[in-house]
């Protein structure tokens, strides 16, 4: 085999590696922060959880006034209702 060729399979080999471990880091990355946050694959897809837009959810202007006033009855009785609403946000 010619050295260029040589050199230029190995080349390659290393960033075909490099990808594969690029990738699955990323899967894994990915799997480790979906479980710490306590949702399934499901959830993730289909409810989105997290808003593009300010008071997206139904009752997140409610939740997030009741988070400003630290109304904990109110926080809770809202997450009972609806556990996503952790996530929205202001326009803050």
């Amino acid at each position: 085999m010619y050295p260029d060729v040589a050199q230029t399979k190995a080349k390659e080999k290393n960033r075909i590696k490099w990808l594969y471990k690029t990738f699955r880091d990323t899967v894994i990355d990915g799997h480790m922060t979906i479980k710490r946050l306590n949702l399934t694959i499901d959830e993730l897809c289909y409810k989105h959880p997290f808003p593009d837009k300010p008071f997206e959810r139904e009752n997140s202007r409610e939740f997030i006034l009741a988070v400003k006033h630290g109304d904990f009855k109110k926080m809770e009785r809202l997450l009972q209702n609806d556990k996503f609403l952790v996530y929205q946000h202001d326009h803050v």
